[in-house]
C-alpha cells in the first residue's frame, strides 16, 4: 500500500493481483479497480497515470 493505492495479498496467477486506487479527478475523489502485474516495479504508476489520462475531462 503507497498512499491513496492498495494491492491485494492473494495473487491471482503467478505475479497477478488486484489493485485499487482512489484519485483526485476535477476536484471529485474516485475509486478504481486495475488488474496489476506486480513483477514490473512500474506497472502501477502506468495504469495510475492511464486512469488519469482517460478519466480527465478534456482541456480545450
Amino acid at each position: 500500500m503507497r498512499g491513496p493505492i492498495f494491492a491485494m495479498r492473494e495473487f491471482m496467477t503467478g505475479s497477478m493481483t488486484s489493485i485499487f486506487y482512489a484519485i483526485h479527478i476535477d476536484g471529485a475523489l474516485r475509486h478504481f479497480h486495475a488488474y496489476c502485474d506486480l513483477s514490473d516495479a512500474t506497472s502501477v504508476q502506468i495504469i495510475r497515470a492511464a486512469i488519469i489520462a482517460r478519466e480527465s475531462p478534456a482541456v480545450r
